[in-house]
């Protein structure tokens, strides 16, 4: 009986032992899986991206010292301490001024006009009917606010073609909403807006606008040089005689002309830009 149960415990002692290596070959197994994954990624991580990484490891400690010789008066002001808002006396705000006319800080204009023995010279001015403060010496100064079209412009642009709420939109180019938006606006001769750097860069490929597709200006230098080409040009025999229908952009005006595969001239107008009907 003795020999039988010394049997039975060496029987379970070895299990135990046999369980706690297979546990701990477990660990061991998962401990070098994930050091495998880990090294996968690693090595399939973009080269651009794990510099990026190296780059932002080895960044050098910012010196505030320095940092405060760039930016004047770095450093908080609080409407209210006790409650650490930030601000003035005067509004409610977490960020600061930098003066152009004296190249210092401060929480809003009224508080530097208090420190200082001049005003700060802001070149804005609030539009009650737009409801938003725009760049400028003010209204009637500089710019006027056009009922119709719902917009501030240029007193330059006193006579312009008005369409309701024409800032409303997006720029065609860029896709900035233009109502808010503080970069310089051309207004196109169709009465359509966009930004003045999208416009150059648009016009150096296009001449038309690219929403109602008339032309943007006067074509018609470009126009005789077209005419001066095709004049030059010899339609195929079984073209001969064949005509095709076209809508101008220009004059929205319809006709029939001559056949060709790329030019159509307007009969109306005398512009090229048109479309097939």
């Amino acid at each position: 009986m003795i020999h039988q149960e010394l049997k039975i415990i060496e029987k379970r002692y070895q299990a135990k032992i046999t369980l706690l290596r297979i546990l701990k070959f477990r660990v061991r197994l998962t401990r070098e899986a994930r050091r495998y994954q880990r090294l996968l990624v690693k090595q399939s991580q973009p080269k651009n991206l794990r510099w990026i990484n190296m780059q932002r490891n080895s960044e050098p400690e910012v010196d505030m010292e320095a940092k405060e010789e760039r930016i004047p008066d770095l450093y908080p002001c609080y409407r209210d301490s006790e409650k650490l808002e930030f601000g003035c006396k005067h509004y409610k705000r977490n960020c600061k001024l930098v003066a152009s006319c004296c190249n210092k800080s401060y929480t809003c204009r009224h508080c530097h006009d208090e420190a200082t023995d001049h005003v700060m010279d802001r070149q804005i001015y609030h539009c009650p009917h737009c409801d938003l403060c725009r760049i400028g010496e003010g209204l009637g100064i500089d710019f006027f606010h056009c009922m119709n079209c719902n917009a501030c412009m240029s007193k330059s642009l006193s006579k312009h073609i008005c369409r309701e709420k024409c800032l409303e939109v997006d720029c065609p180019i860029c896709h900035e909403y233009i109502f808010t938006s503080s970069t310089p606006l051309r207004a196109l001769s169709c009465g359509h807006i966009m930004h003045s750097s999208c416009f150059d860069a648009y016009t150096s490929s296009n001449y038309t606008c690219p929403i109602c597709c008339k032309s943007l200006g006067d074509m018609q230098v470009y126009f005789g040089m077209i005419d001066a080409m095709l004049a030059e040009e010899t339609i195929p025999e079984e073209y001969v005689g064949q005509t095709q229908d076209i809508l101008c952009n220009d004059c929205e005006k319809r006709g029939t002309v001559s056949f060709h595969w790329l030019y159509h001239k307007c009969p109306s107008c005398g512009s090229y830009n048109t479309r097939l009907v």
